[in-house]
């Protein structure tokens, strides 16, 4: 394949520079004497400055023991604050006075280390001045670091045990440095004052000296940094373009690029949708590995074959052509990728800015519907003329819209973006613009000039609001009013009519590479709006120009009703599809009547009659009493609108699969498995019928995904899957429980027998290999066991949620064993697990519950630069008749796995949330109470009705709550997590991910769940490892740009 390669003319340039360089020597040679005898009073201002500046560093170093005594004043403050054992509203009075004190201390605490580790700063003046205390700096840091645990301790909750002691020896540890920094003040003042008359001699007489040799060299120097601004300029351009480029990628089809090694280099969000691939598990690949999740092998596909031509690869596809841009465009089908998928592809060359290859892009797109559409009419039978004609201009408008986004995929082989005819423009957070290609200009009516980078949006606001594009008004009302829309820098999507009748449609969205700001595509959709008008109006003329018998042939319900709402027509699909009688198909029968009927026969709507008799556009179903679904779309009418009523049964019922079968391997969900044993269970008691439940995993799943990636892994997880659900009967509930993990229910008359017999059929089925593709394209076969923990209904218990927490149980014994293992629930087996420390801590928490031995601290969250109380934490803690504080990693896992975690929950919530309005009505400005929610406790059914309950009874308004959830939330169902999120944040509460970076820390998770707050993990924080830190910007940088607060 031919490359298009430019190449720079340096000839022409080389004559223009040496040109401009002997012009440039004349004219500097003319004005050196005059600029000299200026700049010599600005160079004598300027040495005035630097000694101020210099001045201004060396009192700094004077303040030193002014911090410390107001940090041992504060100290002596504190001490006097310490709570004196008041009761009631005294001792509540005093605590709030200790943590006001607490705060301004830590305030201290922190300034006064800051000036310390300013000193190192100083290092050269005490070396010279003082130098037997060149280290006084690493002593006193070494002193703060020891009592900085201490000084954050004094702002503990209620209940903190303060020891008179700590004052003394904190004051007798920075006490002897108030001499050695009062020492170091005083040398510091007579330098300053020393330096002032020498440094501004020397320093001006020097600047002279060095003034007279820059002035030759500047004229020279000007004639290269010219040069040198061009081409920065050009590449600067370059990086503009190729930012905004990258913004138009995020929302295009599935979208992938390569460079000229085949390594990958970007993988939109779209195109992970599509694989379910990660971009963070693709980027950086070679080696064909991206054709994995489209062929299940390594092979060249379309985007290869831009790079170097290979006839043998063109056969994988129906067709291959070639446009005359040189891009290549394709079609294919993929049976293994997410049940069967058509897809249209195209790719396009990546150039950069001298025209050189440097990879390639492709984009796809399913088109899977538009095939099945396209069968259905190919095989329909009797339809006339008239319905294919208006199927094709449905499809012609679907494509047309379609083509806005298609055409955006060509930006990426250009070498700038003025050979497209669509407007692009890329402004920066102040509206100002970085980039923009010809199309822009043109389709705005703007000037040339206003293309250049540096043009602000104002500057082209005012300038179509001076020329009428706005219409009549205030021309600066007109363009503030735009640019306070502009400003909030959000996606934006609408279409402008401008004077000449020209519409464009306008589509933006933020950029976040640096510079912040949006990217806006402009479209020309005149002709198309022209042509869906012309369109409409046929419709609507529909019984003049066809006649209404034509709709008779429309394989769709249609009716025709006048402003009262009185039929004027029906065709006969209308008529057989809801099988009304003759009588109330004749013209002039009103709406209502035809309601009725509908009603008495059985048929079930969401308001549909009171919805369509509006006469707007409106869309709704009506379930039939047969099963069958009716989709209604109501579109007015000039004298009164018309019904068009389509079965889409099939559509809905493959809907509703989707929701509730796992997209991996097919079968239920953990959600719809539960809600299935939640309907099972009551018949099952109700008829004296036994069941067994086993929660399946498989061993050392975890390896599979980390050898061969986690597109193999889903193909593994599906064929096991499949060969769990053929070997157990038809009447066996079995559902993939999330991760490695499966649930099996069954009934039985005798439940351990029948758990026997499916341990037995499971074993032998995992006995023959699972065969698969490796990354390299060999075929391979891999063999499986399985660990799982059987409970027995209703030996075990009748509560589903404590069988479940039975299972678990039951499933971690077993993977104990080696692997390839079942093991039934009982108390036995459990604590041979579990020591007998674990059995006593849950039988006391059980009573801890009863009598009340459970109590609140509540931790403060304090704003480091204001010193602002933010907010505070809800800590639990157990006060153990004979054992005293017992500590909460302790007892928490042993409530989470016995499912006491649960009701512990509902009391902390009620309490702090309780609290959290008694400090508000006591008169304190109400703060944010933070409460930490387990994950049982998250996944508990009842979890977002209790958290409404507790709103409603203790009347705290839903902005002062905040729920602490872990980041294990999202290991077994991330659709299900972000339906209870979303449902919680509909209730008005805060939802922060607590200790980030210990669990899962995904980044697709994090982008996807509606989180307000990030918490960072304390271990990142307290240590003091580089690369500690380097996490922590990482993650503040992450939070930042998903819009997260971080504490």
């Amino acid at each position: 394949m031919q490359q298009d390669l430019t190449r720079y003319k340096s000839d022409r340039w080389s004559r223009f520079t040496w040109a401009f360089i002997a012009l440039a020597i004349l004219i500097g040679a003319q004005i050196a004497f005059l600029s000299y005898r200026y700049l010599e009073g600005v160079l004598a201002d300027f040495t005035d400055e630097m000694v101020a500046g210099r001045g201004a560093d060396l009192s700094k170093a004077s303040q030193l023991d002014y911090q410390l005594k107001s940090l041992l004043g504060e100290l002596s403050q504190h001490q006097l604050s310490v709570p004196d054992g008041g009761q009631g509203d005294v001792a509540e009075q005093q605590t709030i006075q200790k943590m006001e004190s607490s705060k301004r201390l830590i305030q201290k605490f922190y300034r006064f280390w800051e000036y310390v580790e300013r000193l190192s700063g100083y290092e050269h003046f005490v070396i010279r001045e003082l130098p037997q205390y060149v280290n006084v700096h690493l002593d006193l840091a070494t002193e703060l670091d020891a009592i900085e645990a201490e000084i954050l301790g004094l702002s503990g909750t209620p209940g903190f045990t303060y020891d008179p002691a700590f004052y003394g020896r904190v004051s007798r540890q920075l006490t002897p440095y108030q001499a050695i920094l009062h020492e170091i003040a005083v040398a510091a003042s007579k330098a300053q004052a020393q330096s002032i008359v020498s440094y501004d001699r020397t320093l001006l007489l020097s600047l002279r000296i060095v003034f007279a040799g820059v002035l030759l060299l500047l004229v020279g120097i000007v004639s290269v940094l010219l040069y040198w601004r061009y081409r920065l300029r050009i590449n600067r351009q370059a990086a503009e373009t190729y930012a905004a480029l990258i913004g138009v990628m995020e929302f295009m089809d599935p979208t992938m690029a390569i460079d000229a090694n085949g390594t990958v280099i970007f993988w939109n969000s779209a195109m992970e949708d599509l694989t379910e691939i990660w971009a963070d598990d693709m980027i950086g690949k070679s080696n064909y590995e991206y054709a994995l999740p489209f062929y299940g092998e390594r092979r060249k596909i379309l985007i290869d074959l831009m790079l170097e031509w290979d006839e043998g690869a063109q056969e994988n596809y129906l067709f291959v052509e070639k446009l005359e841009s040189g891009a290549l465009v394709a079609a294919s089908y993929h049976p293994n990728l997410r049940g069967g998928v058509h897809l249209a592809s195209s790719a396009q060359l990546l150039k950069n800015a001298k025209g050189l290859v440097i990879g390639a892009v492709e984009s796809v797109k399913d088109v899977t519907q538009e095939k099945a559409s396209e069968g259905k009419l190919e095989k329909a039978e009797g339809q006339s003329q008239i319905a294919l004609t208006l199927a094709e201009q449905r499809l012609a408008t679907l494509r047309e819209k379609e083509g806005k986004i298609s055409s955006l995929e060509n930006l990426l082989s250009l070498k700038s973006l003025d050979f497209i005819n669509q407007g692009i423009a890329v402004f920066d957070r102040n509206l100002i613009l970085l980039s923009a290609n010809k199309a822009f200009v043109d389709l705005l009516g703007l000037s040339e000039s206003f293309k250049e980078p540096g043009t602000t949006l104002a500057e082209m606001f005012r300038f179509s609001a001076r020329r009428g594009e706005y219409g009549e008004g205030d021309i600066e009302t007109q363009v503030n009013e735009r640019l306070a829309l502009a400003k909030k820098l959000e996606p934006h999507e609408f279409e402008h009519t401008r004077k000449d009748g020209t519409i464009i449609h306008v589509i933006g969205r933020p950029v976040d590479e640096g510079v912040g700001g949006f990217i806006s595509v402009f479209t020309d959709v005149t002709q198309a709006r022209v042509h869906e008008q012309h369109q409409e109006q046929e419709i609507r003329g529909l019984e003049d120009i066809l006649g209404l018998e034509a709709m008779d042939h429309l394989g769709v319900g249609v009716a025709v009703y006048d402003d009262d709402l009185r039929l004027i027509h029906a065709n006969k699909f209308h008529k057989t599809m809801y099988g009304f009688p003759e009588e109330l198909t004749r013209r002039g029968t009103s709406f209502a009547s035809l309601g009725r009927f509908l009603t008495a026969a059985g048929a079930r709507g969401d308001g549909v009659i009171e919805k369509f008799s509006a006469k707007t556009e409106q869309r709704s179903d009506l379930s039939l009493a047969d099963g069958r679904i009716i989709e209604i779309r109501s579109n007015p009418l000039k004298n009164g609108v018309v019904l068009i009523n389509t079965d889409v049964t099939e559509e809905r019922k493959e809907a509703l699969r989707l929701r509730n079968y796992d997209t991996v391997t097919g079968l239920p969900t953990l959600e719809s498995t539960m809600a299935i044993v939640e309907k099972v269970v009551p018949t099952l008691a109700a008829s004296g019928r036994h069941a067994v439940g086993m929660r399946i995993q498989i061993d050392r799943f975890g390896m599979v995904n980390e050898i061969f990636g986690q597109t193999v892994g889903n193909r593994l997880l599906k064929q096991v899957g499949q060969r769990l659900r053929g070997v157990v009967d038809v009447n066996t509930v079995i559902g993939r429980a999330g991760g490695n993990e499966f649930l099996l229910i069954d009934d039985a008359d005798d439940a351990t027998t029948k758990a026997n017999s499916i341990v037995k059929v499971l074993k032998e089925a995992m006995k023959p290999p699972f065969h698969f593709n490796s990354e390299d394209g060999k075929s391979e076969k891999i063999n499986f066991t399985l660990s799982g923990g059987i409970v027995l209904f209703p030996e075990n218990g009748t509560d589903i949620q404590d069988l479940v927490n039975k299972s678990r149980l039951a499933v971690q014994f077993a993977a104990t064993q080696g692997g390839d293992t079942f093991r039934f629930f009982d108390w036995q087996s459990t604590r041979r697990k579990f020591s007998s420390d674990h059995i006593r801590i849950e039988n006391d928490l059980r009573v801890a519950i009863e009598e009340g031995q459970l109590i609140l601290h509540y931790q403060p969250q304090i704003e480091f630069q204001s010193g602002r109380l933010h907010g505070c934490e809800a800590l639990i803690r157990w006060i153990h008749p004979k054992q005293g504080l017992i500590s909460p990693l302790e007892f928490i896992p042993v409530a989470e796995e016995t499912g006491l975690i649960v009701p512990i929950g509902d009391w902390v919530l009620h309490h702090a949330c309780s609290q959290a309005k008694q400090w508000q009505e006591a008169g304190h400005p109400p703060f944010i109470v933070s409460v930490n929610v387990s994950v049982v406790q998250f996944r508990d059914r009842d979890f977002i009705e209790k958290v409404r309950s507790v709103l409603q009874e203790t009347e705290l308004e839903p902005q002062y709550l905040e729920l602490e959830l872990t980041e294990s939330i999202v290991a077994e169902d991330l659709d299900l997590t972000r339906k209870t999120l979303e449902q919680l944040k509909s209730l008005g509460v805060s939802l922060a991910i607590d200790d980030f970076g210990t669990g899962y820390s995904s980044l697709a998770y994090l982008t996807k769940l509606p989180f307000d707050t990030l918490k960072i993990d304390q271990a990142f924080v307290r240590g003091t490892e580089k690369h500690n830190w380097a996490i922590v910007r990482a993650v503040t940088q992450l939070a930042r740009s998903l819009g997260l607060s971080i504490v």
